[in-house]
């Protein structure tokens, strides 16, 4: 596989991992994945942090796309915000797939 090939499967890995806690997160607790509580609560730090790993990327999708229909985010912001969360995604898909490859699962 060539590099490209990689980050891509990368950052698809890392939106689908995003994208299923945050759609799992939001249908448990009703409420859209973002930045407050009650998926962030400083009393509850480290399981904040896991759930800000995971679905973070989504997170922050969510809440660019808010803050954007309501006219508080400009168009630089926006493109700021979405190349971290792409960045994260690409990230976060290379820890998973990491982890998946010590665990066994992903073989090549």
């Amino acid at each position: 596989m060539e590099l490209w090939q990689l980050l891509a499967f990368a950052f698809a890995m890392g939106m689908a991992t995003s994208g299923v806690a945050a759609s799992a997160l939001s249908s448990v607790l009703d409420v859209r994945a973002g930045f407050h509580p009650p998926f962030v609560r400083p009393r509850r730090l480290a399981v904040s942090l896991l759930i800000t790993a995971l679905a973070g990327p989504m997170m922050l999708f969510n809440d660019l796309a808010q803050a954007r229909r309501a006219g508080r985010s400009g168009v630089l912001m926006t493109l700021a915000g979405i190349v971290v969360a792409c960045l994260w995604a690409l990230a976060l898909g290379i820890l998973v797939a990491e982890l998946a490859w010590h665990a066994g699962i992903l073989v090549t």
